[in-house]
């Protein structure tokens, strides 16, 4: 797989082009932390360490050599921010299917054990009684 480091040495030895590095800088990228100077100070040091090729570190310092222009940069940051909204999206449904799954399941469980009390089955599954009653049609 593609670094973005060797995206940006493509970039800058004119073998690919720039929405081309963009979109593919966006799939791979770790996107910036959201905690300001302190956070960014904690990634030069490690890319200085150990650097990750992945790391928006090396996108700042081909702005820094002159690669990318501040426009350029800006746009790649935006993509980034895109892809990881996207991703995050895709994991939410899949997370939003599994829980629906365990939803029904736990639903099932409380219509197949009539014997069991509403509080006890809340407190077994983890959900509050009213749900436990909305299951069982007196809600």
């Amino acid at each position: 797989m593609t670094t973005v480091r060797e995206l940006l040495k493509q970039f800058e030895d004119k073998l690919i082009r720039f929405p081309t590095l963009v979109t593919q800088v966006a799939d791979i990228a770790i996107p910036k932390p959201v905690g300001g100077a302190r956070d960014w100070a904690t990634i030069y040091q490690r890319a200085e360490d150990m650097p990750d090729e992945n790391s928006v570190f090396w996108i700042d310092s081909a702005e820094d050599m002159g690669i990318l222009t501040t426009q350029q940069v800006e746009r790649i940051y935006k993509a980034i921010a895109r892809a990881a909204l996207a991703r995050a999206g895709r994991k939410l449904r899949s997370t939003r299917k599994a829980n629906d799954a365990a939803y029904e399941a736990a639903r099932l469980a409380v219509l197949a054990n009539p014997g069991v009390s509403e509080a006890a089955s809340a407190r077994l599954l983890g959900v509050d009684r009213m749900t436990v009653r909305k299951w069982l049609g007196k809600r």
